[in-house]
């Protein structure tokens, strides 16, 4: 059995930090289950060493604190939406501030259902549905007959895993937070680690 990792690499570097705080940039590995890989060829998988098949996982959320984002002038609020196909959800996970639409989209050619906490989905290819982030909590959508789950949560700094596995959380306060990783195939993992002033931290986190 291999135990999750997580390792605090490198602080400064690569990428210009945030002038309004610390950055964190989080790689994040994991083992997805047979069948999401066999069913989508951008599952993640990136990279094999010693015979052995690292996976990178994209489309997890990342992120830092809960409910309301702090406001910023001359910011606006980027769209989330969810596209769902025959390989399930892209991405498979969502973190926005508290009160923020999010957009479910079925770009499959076939009836997709939808349920969650209080409230369920019917869509046809092309339709689409608004959900809003939650105050507190999570939302957890299921597809009923294909096995399928995606998830949203609420943070006031969020971020989901590009194609390589990375994602990062910019403008951050300085000092110890808890970081958030989910990825509803995989599994979620919450951890404490240290933001750097001015500068951007390197975060491994492996879901194994």
């Amino acid at each position: 059995m291999i135990l999750p990792l997580i390792a605090l690499l490198a602080c400064s570097g690569g990428d210009a930090p945030s002038p309004t705080g610390g950055s964190l940039q989080v790689h994040v590995a994991g083992a997805l289950p047979d069948d999401a890989v066999g069913l989508c060829a951008d599952a993640g998988v990136v990279e094999q060493a010693l015979g052995e098949v690292a996976t990178r996982l994209a489309g997890a959320a990342v992120w830092v604190g809960g409910g309301t984002a702090p406001v910023h002038a001359g910011e606006s609020q980027r769209p989330v939406e969810i596209a769902w196909d025959a390989c399930g959800p892209h991405p498979a996970a969502v973190a926005a501030p508290a009160g923020s639409p999010v957009t479910l989209r079925n770009t499959g050619d076939f009836r997709l259902t939808l349920r969650w906490q209080g409230g369920t989905a019917e869509l046809a290819p092309g339709g689409t549905r608004r959900l809003v982030v939650p105050e507190s909590g999570r939302l957890d959508l299921q597809a009923p007959g294909r096995e399928q789950s995606a998830s949203v949560a609420p943070a006031a700094w969020g971020a989901v895993t590009d194609g390589d596995g990375i994602a990062s959380l910019d403008g951050l306060p300085p000092g110890t937070v808890e970081l958030h990783v989910l990825h509803p195939a995989v599994g979620a993992r919450t951890v404490q680690v240290d933001v750097p002033p001015h500068e951007r931290a390197v975060v491994e986190v492996d879901l194994r």
